[in-house]
């Protein structure tokens, strides 16, 4: 009998200590199984965004606004020049009392340095020497391009380019005694446009005579003279000199000879 007892007992303590056991997932656990974060299930893949990744809404939109920083221009069309149908003059002044110093082909185009007061003619480089310039009528050429950059230039002033002294003819005086007649000396002048030259001549014998003024309107040679000079009768060869002091400073040489037989 006493044994039956202990062996209900027995059976009963061992049931109430099964009550007492956790049951997997029951709320009051404190224990929980870690979280696989490398491999998540299909459907629960989460994609994080970056923390400082903006919320933007369409009030934060930024606004992109294009400033021209540049300008285009244009750059102005040189002015140019070329004959109508036959070669041009260029003279060294724009007026056809200046000497022509080289022409402008047919077909060439050359671009343009200046222009006269009136607009009449046109300075360009000169064709045969492309340290000068020179001038070419607009009424024998055609102009292009822009025009109104084209200065308004001054006409160069005009000089003598050559100048010559004249041999007077040989003085013969029997003895060198006795009056002679006055020499008369000549010479020429020539410029390259229109001027006033200063002129006078000096002799070996006699020094520097009067001094003269002479007016060209146009380039070319004048003759000048002087027919008041006497010179002492000594035998001898002497020097003459025709000399210019303006617009420039010039001067040509030659002999005489007096004779005393």
């Amino acid at each position: 009998m006493k044994t039956r007892t202990f062996t209900v007992i027995l059976i009963l303590m061992i049931l109430l200590s099964a009550c007492n056991l956790p049951i997997a997932g029951q709320s009051g656990s404190t224990s929980q199984p870690p979280t696989d974060t490398t491999n998540p299930l299909p459907g629960d893949t989460a994609v994080p965004l970056p923390s400082d990744t903006p919320n933007l809404v369409p009030s934060d939109t930024p606004t992109i606004t294009l400033t021209a920083t540049n300008t285009l221009t244009s750059t102005p069309e040189i002015a140019m020049v070329t004959p109508k149908t036959e070669a041009a003059n260029c003279r060294f002044g724009p007026g056809t009392s200046y000497v022509s110093v080289g022409g402008l082909k047919v077909g060439a185009s050359v671009p343009i340095l200046g222009t006269n007061g009136d607009g009449t003619w046109w300075q360009i480089q000169n064709p045969n020497n492309i340290s000068d310039k020179c001038w070419v009528s607009v009424t024998v050429t055609d102009a292009s391009g822009n025009m109104g950059s084209v200065p308004v230039t001054p006409a160069p002033q005009p000089f003598v380019t050559k100048v010559t002294a004249n041999t007077p003819a040989n003085i013969s005086v029997p003895g060198c005694i006795g009056p002679i007649t006055p020499m008369a000396l000549t010479g020429s002048i020539d410029v390259n446009g229109p001027t006033a030259v200063v002129w006078h001549f000096e002799t070996q014998q006699g020094g520097a005579l009067g001094s003269h003024t002479l007016t060209f309107t146009k380039y070319g040679p004048q003759t000048v003279t002087e027919s008041s000079y006497t010179p002492p009768v000594v035998a001898g060869t002497y020097w003459v000199r025709l000399v210019v002091t303006a617009p420039n400073s010039l001067k040509g040489e030659a002999n005489y000879t007096i004779a005393c037989p």
